[in-house]
């Protein structure tokens, strides 16, 4: 079609140069006459016709495209691996209270039991607000007036990454915080008071 559409643009390009004469500068492609004859009267392959049938079959193509439903999956990559076994086991539990997580793992955590528990952060910061967005990596970084911030959200369970400062920092307090998961992608603390 696309072919056959390029071929008529061409030829009314030509028959729009010359007004007076109906002849073209060049001949028409044998193809482009036997198809022309073997059309049904009445709709000759002219270029607007054509053009309307390309972009309808464009658009029924976009539409199936677009409206295909098929299950999504979690991307990975090499920077980050998504904590399946550890958002699980999160799942799965009672846990009550407040949860501090990792906002890319808030989107795991969101995708595969939403709502229980509910997430801190996830990755649309903007939708957080920049109060919110600067209290997180104030607690993550262990910035100064931290440990106000793990108290004034009366943090419960801490899911984070095994390299987190803050994972680091809590486990030094035993007495305070127990690790409940632990594997290569992931930590889960809760606080034992």
């Amino acid at each position: 079609m696309v072919l056959i559409l390029i071929n008529e643009m061409a030829l009314l390009t030509a028959r729009s140069g010359k007004k007076d004469s109906g002849a073209l500068p060049f001949k028409r492609v044998p193809l482009d006459l036997k198809l022309d004859e073997g059309l049904a009267p009445g709709f000759e392959l002219g270029g607007l016709r054509c053009a309307i049938l390309v972009m309808a079959l464009g658009l029924i193509g976009t539409a199936l495209t677009c409206f295909a439903v098929s299950p999504p999956k979690m991307p990975q990559s090499a920077r980050f691996q998504a904590p399946f076994k550890a958002v699980d086991w999160l799942g799965a539990q009672k846990s009550e209270g407040n949860l501090f997580n990792d906002p890319q793992f808030g989107d795991v955590l969101i995708w595969y039991h939403p709502g229980s528990p509910k997430v801190f952060m996830d990755t649309r910061f903007d939708m957080y607000g920049e109060a919110l967005v600067h209290d997180y990596l104030q607690l993550r970084d262990l910035r100064p007036g931290w440990e106000q911030l793990l108290a004034k959200y009366d943090f419960k369970t801490i899911f984070m990454p095994p390299s987190s400062p803050l994972v680091a920092k809590l486990k030094m307090v035993p007495s305070e915080w127990r690790v409940q998961y632990e594997d290569k992608t992931a930590v889960i603390l809760t606080r034992m008071k």
